[in-house]
């Protein structure tokens, strides 16, 4: 249709769905991450796993997924401009399809609001450490492995605040309350100044997915708010963070390694207030606009030339 109205194509990459019709990468039959299509025999596998039926019987559909990526892959390459938020995003997606022009990097906006930190406790003095997470309630974004790990660290004296809808995935979340102990709070979906507030109020955000990230907005919020985080070591996730420097990885899934990170962060308190000083500046929603404008400008006059 846009052909059809000689229209200039921008594409933005917020996911993998240009490569995997799952989106994520995720399997749906091991939960692992993919690495994209191995002759669609794989693709077949998760979409059997999804109807809840046995993996052959996803044979006969990967010429299906065939041929949605060769309809998909010529309007992605030969896009008038591609931009991504992040280096970790652009880089996988150039490393699978021929760009008639190369990948640009533009950050999503976050504008910080002027009391994201005024509130914020410094860490050493706090006899507990706070820890938080915000966010989606779901398999991929790995929630039950900050909770094993916190049953890890019994002898640590912390508290989790976990913000997010229950709605959505209801028996994870139920697993979730199972697993969790007396140290850990479900708040449900929060509002945004619920978040500025849970925030203000924690030594250090976890972002656990399982998942390639392709940014994390909540990483801008916990870094507006003065707080360092954790984060998988996967994706955007591990590219957005300096360890030791304004937060700490943590091997994805790993909830050994989860738990040795946040045992770190509770017995080097002055680190984490120091870290917190060490927030990036943020690129903000002028600074996402100018770019992205440019860059409807320079598809604009590319499609023209063309």
């Amino acid at each position: 249709l846009l052909r059809d109205y000689d229209a200039p194509i921008v594409i933005t990459l917020l996911d993998f769905w240009w490569v995997c019709a799952n989106a994520q990468l995720l399997t749906n039959d091991t939960e692992d991450i993919c690495d994209g299509p191995n002759l669609y025999l794989n693709c077949g596998r998760c979409a059997a796993a999804r109807a809840g039926l046995p993996a052959v019987m996803g044979t006969p559909s990967a010429p299906i997924f065939a041929l949605r990526n060769r309809w998909l892959r010529p309007i992605l390459a030969h896009a008038d401009a591609v931009f991504a938020p992040t280096q970790f995003t652009a880089d996988w997606y150039s490393q699978r399809v021929e760009f008639d022009h190369p990948v640009q990097i533009i950050p999503l906006g976050f504008e910080p609001s002027e009391t994201a930190s005024l509130l914020r406790v410094s860490t050493s003095s706090r006899q507990k450490l706070k820890l938080a997470y915000v966010g989606g309630l779901s398999q991929q974004k790995g929630v039950h492995v900050i909770i094993d790990a916190i049953n890890q660290l019994k002898d640590v004296e912390l508290t989790l605040t976990i913000g997010g809808d229950e709605s959505k995935f209801p028996d994870y979340v139920t697993q979730l309350k199972l697993a969790a102990d007396d140290r850990v709070n479900f708040m449900g979906k929060l509002t945004p100044a619920e978040v500025r507030q849970l925030m203000a109020d924690s030594d250090l955000l976890l972002v656990s997915s399982v998942w390639y990230e392709t940014y994390a907005i909540v990483v801008s919020e916990a870094f507006a708010a003065g707080i360092p985080v954790i984060v998988s070591d996967l994706g955007a996730l591990a590219e957005r963070v300096d360890e030791g420097v304004n937060g700490f990885k943590a091997k994805a899934g790993d909830v050994t390694a989860w738990a040795n990170a946040i045992e770190k962060a509770a017995n080097n308190r002055p680190l984490l207030d120091k870290m917190a000083q060490n927030r990036p500046k943020p690129f903000t929603m002028a600074d996402h606009y100018a770019a992205v404008m440019s860059l409807y400008e320079d598809a604009k006059n590319r499609h023209q030339r063309r």
